[in-house]
C-alpha cells in the first residue's frame, strides 16, 4: 500500500523498489515502483533515462492532492497484479476498461467487484454511490490525467457519464452539484453564449445561417458597386 513519508526519510527509501512523489501540498507519497511505472505513463517516461539507484535523492512533483494521489497508487498497486479477469483480461494499460457507450446506472456499471468497492463502496471515491459526494473522484480523475493512469481515469470518466445519464440539466445541477435549478434567464444567456454547442447537433442551422450571411453580403455588394451608364 502507498504510504506517506517525511522529508527526513527520503534518503532511506530503496529506489530500486519504490518511487516517491510530492503532492500539491508538499507531502511525500511512497509507492511501489513496479506498479507506478507500469500503469502511469508520465512517471514511466520521466524515469526512462533515470539510473536505478538505491537512494532516492528527490521526489517527483505531481499535480495532485495527497488524498487523490494515495487513491491512485492504491489502485495501481492492486490492479497491476490483478488483470486476469474481465474487464481487464488481455488489455494493455492504455486501453479503455469499460464498454462504450455507457448505458448502465452507477450501481451496475462496474464489472469487477473490487472496482465496485473502490469506486462506490463506503470508503470509495463516490462513498456509497451518492453522486453528490463525487468530489474525491473528480480529484482522482484529474490526478490520473496528469500522470496518465488510463485505467482508473476510464473508470472515473464512465462513472461521471453514468450519473449524469438520463438526468435533465436541472437534475444534474441539484443531484450532482447541489445547485439550485437554473432560471429561464440563465438558460437563455447560456444558449446565446454557447451557440456552437447547438450547432454541433443541428448542422441544418449552420447551413441556413451561412446561406443568409452570403445573401446579405451579395445584396450589400450589389448596392455599393458603381452602376454602369449607357454610352
Amino acid at each position: 500500500m502507498p504510504s506517506e513519508i517525511g522529508p527526513e526519510d527520503l534518503g532511506s527509501v530503496d529506489g530500486r523498489l519504490y518511487l516517491v512523489c510530492a503532492t500539491e501540498e508538499g507531502r511525500l507519497v511512497k509507492t511501489e515502483k513496479k506498479a507506478a511505472l507500469a500503469m502511469c505513463k508520465t512517471l514511466s517516461d520521466l524515469m526512462e533515462d533515470a539510473d536505478d539507484d538505491e537512494v532516492i535523492e528527490m521526489a517527483i512533483p505531481v499535480q495532485a492532492s495527497f488524498e487523490s494521489l494515495m487513491k491512485v497508487f492504491e489502485y495501481c498497486e492492486y490492479r497491476v497484479e490483478n488483470t486476469s479477469e474481465p474487464p481487464y483480461k488481455g488489455k494493455s494499460f492504455d486501453e479503455p476498461v469499460l464498454r462504450r457507450p455507457v448505458t448502465k446506472k452507477l450501481n451496475y456499471l462496474f464489472e469487477d467487484e473490487w472496482d465496485k468497492a473502490f469506486m462506490i463502496g463506503p470508503n470509495g471515491l463516490i462513498p456509497n454511490g451518492v453522486v453528490s459526494e463525487h468530489h474525491l473522484m473528480i480529484n482522482v480523475m484529474l490526478a490520473c490525467n496528469f500522470i496518465h493512469c488510463e485505467w482508473l481515469k476510464d473508470l472515473c470518466v464512465c462513472a461521471t457519464a453514468s450519473f449524469v445519464m438520463d438526468r435533465s440539466v436541472d437534475a444534474v445541477r441539484s443531484d450532482v452539484f447541489n445547485l439550485p435549478p437554473s432560471s429561464e434567464a440563465e438558460r437563455k444567456a447560456y444558449r446565446e453564449a454557447h451557440q456552437w454547442i447547438d450547432d454541433l447537433y443541428n448542422i441544418d442551422s449552420i447551413v441556413e445561417r451561412e446561406e443568409r450571411r452570403l445573401q446579405t453580403a451579395t445584396r450589400k455588394e450589389a448596392s455599393t458597386s458603381p452602376k454602369k451608364t449607357k454610352s
